[in-house]
């Protein structure tokens, strides 16, 4: 997982996070996440690879 930290923001600010799977194969995952403050300014961002053992079980 690689995590870019662009600006910081304030305890009393609030954080927007956006998440997104890119790829969602038989065997990785690659996920993307942005962080936004409430200007909607990018503050950080991390892309993951993650090995898939197994099924989600649903509700």
């Amino acid at each position: 997982m690689t995590i870019n930290i662009l600006k910081s923001i304030d305890m009393e600010d609030v954080a927007i996070v956006k998440g997104m799977i890119i790829h969602n194969g038989r065997s990785t995952v690659v996920a993307e996440c942005e962080v936004f403050n409430k200007d909607n300014k990018l503050c950080a961002k991390a892309r993951g690879t993650f090995f898939v053992i197994g099924r989600l079980a649903s509700e």
